[in-house]
């Protein structure tokens, strides 16, 4: 009797040495990649980071420069491309207003509702003994229930009736109940260090721009 049970402790101490845990469920970590690349949440970020340092050797996986790629800095860049085909005059006069409609579209962006509608772990059909977490989600992002075009010929158009124009749809953003939905799925693959479980993407970045290609063209066609 004494025999089995040191053999037994043997075997579960054997058990245990092999037996795989998730360090974190394939929910939490896909909630830290969305808020890290879709909501550019820095918290999510430093987070999600280091999170995987383990498997990358205690260095960082994901770089993002939160300062040279901040929302001003993309609103004034698409702000300033869009108001430049308009006359020089009319456009610089009517810059501030073309940067806050953009930023208004950077924040219904980026505060979108998320839903996570299912989680299913398959197996990898590429690489044996490894696995894939399937994120379906659903985003929903707020929009305006309808944006007029601009009344009149840009070659035309007077700095007054710009303002108001793009002063109109930043209101209209910041406004609405309207919601538009987006549906798309996202992998995490599995890494295994030791006897713990991660999971990881190596193209992260279609967190954003499939939504993102989507919102704008959406806004944009209204």
């Amino acid at each position: 009797m004494k025999n089995q049970k040191i053999i037994l402790l043997f075997f579960l101490i054997l058990m245990g040495q092999y037996a795989q845990t998730e360090v974190k469920k394939p929910q939490d970590v896909f909630e830290m990649f969305f808020n890290t690349f879709l909501r550019r949440d820095q918290t999510s970020y430093i987070k999600l980071n280091n999170y995987l340092k383990p498997t990358a050797d205690g260095q960082n996986v994901y770089s993002i420069d939160f300062t040279k790629n901040s929302d001003d800095n993309v609103a004034k860049t698409v702000a300033e491309n869009f108001i430049s085909e308009f006359p020089k005059e009319t456009a610089s006069a009517c810059k501030k207003e073309a940067e806050d409609f953009f930023k208004q579209v950077m924040i219904n962006f980026r505060d979108a509702k998320l839903t996570i509608n299912k989680i299913q772990v398959v197996p990898n059909e590429f690489i044996e003994d490894q696995k894939i977490a399937k994120v379906n989600y659903t985003i929903n992002f707020k929009i305006p229930k309808n944006i007029q075009d601009i009344p009149t010929a840009p070659e035309k158009i007077k700095a007054d009736e710009l303002k108001k124009y793009f002063s109109l749809l930043t209101n209209n953003l910041k406004n609405t109940n309207e919601t538009l939905s987006f549906e798309q799925e996202f992998d995490l693959y599995e890494i295994k260090e030791g006897n713990k479980i991660y999971y990881w993407n190596g193209d992260p970045y279609e967190l954003f721009s499939a939504p993102f290609d989507f919102y704008f063209k959406q806004l944009t066609a209204k």
